[in-house]
């Protein structure tokens, strides 16, 4: 055991003092490098080729100004007549001789105005020069070929004061161009409709309805469109037969009635409301609506209101209708015999009679009442032979 606890010490002591000579190592930092000269030389590199740029487009800026004020200048030069052009063309060979009067286009006092058009050509005269080898003073007139100027056109303006220069630029006037046309506007307009547009378009909407069988929307629409034309006979029917067909008669009755306060003289509404009463078996009250007679009643009119008036004991009524009737439509026998019959209650037994046979003699009857005319023929004639014996 002790060799064991020495060699454990022994250890121990080895461990101790391989521990006790580790040193902190001193490692110094990395220096960044810095980005500042980078920097400045980018931001001159910039500044470099910003300001060659600028220099750059100043040159070709100046440049094709020097080429159209040469080129302006060249078109127009005064030649000291200020109604005449000199053209800058080469000069022709002294030995030659070619003139060309020169052409007058526009004269003013102190300023001129002349307008090229076109394809038009000018004649240029140009300026008599000395040669220079002989130094002589004689001169050589020469003119040039004629200049045809195209679009656009081109004006020159030529001042005559001495103090101004020569050559002046040529105005060229701006072009205007066209506005295209806009195709595919939408315009959006008001138009105000009229009452009776209105209540078609109501009525429309009311019969889509029907066909739907929405009946709800169908008043609607139908009392919108009374609304908008309250005279409209034809609306007010079908808006009275979608109440009596509810089963709202009274609201049917109403409705007629107030037509009928509207328009006095509409025989359709009356008729309508005789006819309602019918069905709801008021004999009596359907009589009322066709008390009154229009200006020009119509067939149907006058034979229904004969026939209640006759039912109801009316005689006057009922005898002014078949007369009415007999008068309009003589060949039919219904109404000789329903004129006969009121004539016959009325004691007029000759008319009476003189009726019966025009019934008989015309169409329309049955053999039921053909039979019964013969019987009050031969009532009749019994009833006069019996005056005549009295």
């Amino acid at each position: 055991m002790s060799a064991i606890n020495n060699a454990l010490s022994a250890l121990s002591d080895k461990q101790s003092q391989v521990s006790s000579g580790v040193e902190r190592a001193h490692i110094k930092p990395i220096k960044s490098a810095s980005v500042l000269p980078w920097i400045i030389g980018g931001f001159s590199l910039s500044l470099a080729v910003g300001g060659w740029a600028v220099s750059k487009q100043a040159e070709t800026i100046t440049h094709r100004a020097d080429i159209s004020m040469a080129t302006s200048s060249d078109l127009v030069e005064l030649n000291g007549n200020p109604t005449a052009f000199s053209s800058p063309t080469a000069l022709t060979s002294p030995t030659v001789k070619v003139t060309l009067g020169s052409e007058s286009i526009y004269q003013a006092e102190n300023t001129d105005w002349v307008e090229m058009t076109p394809s038009q050509s000018v004649s240029v005269t140009q300026k008599p020069q000395t040669s220079p080898a002989s130094g002589s003073s004689a001169s050589t007139k020469a003119t040039s070929k004629p200049i045809t100027i195209q679009e656009p056109v081109l004006i020159a303006r030529v001042a005559t004061d001495s103090h101004e220069s020569a050559k002046q630029k040529a105005l060229i006037p701006p072009t205007t161009t066209p506005q295209a046309q806009v195709s595919g506007e939408m315009v959006i307009e008001q138009i105000e409709l009229t009452p009776s547009q209105l209540a078609e378009k109501s009525r429309l909407r009311a019969e889509k309805a029907l066909d739907s069988n929405n009946l709800k929307e169908a008043l609607t629409q139908y009392k919108d469109a009374l609304r908008y034309t309250p005279k409209d006979a034809l609306i007010r029917q079908k808006l009275t037969a979608l109440y009596y067909g509810k089963g709202d008669v009274r609201k049917a009755v109403d409705l007629l009635q107030k037509g009928i306060e509207l328009d006095k003289s509409n025989q359709e509404l009356r008729l309508a409301l005789t006819k309602l009463l019918l069905k709801e078996k008021q004999n009596t009250a359907a009589l009322t609506p066709l008390v009154y007679l229009p200006i020009k009643p119509s067939v149907e009119y006058l034979s229904l209101r004969a026939a209640l008036a006759q039912k109801a004991d009316q005689d006057a009524m009922a005898l002014e209708s078949y007369q009415r009737l007999t008068s309009i439509e003589p060949d039919n026998g219904r109404w000789w015999l329903g004129l006969a019959i009121q004539q016959e209650r009325d004691l007029s037994l000759s008319l009476a009679k003189e009726s019966y046979t025009n019934a008989l003699n015309n169409l329309g009857l049955s053999s039921a009442s053909q039979q019964f005319i013969r019987d009050r023929l031969v009532s009749i004639e019994n009833m006069e032979g019996a005056s005549y014996a009295n």
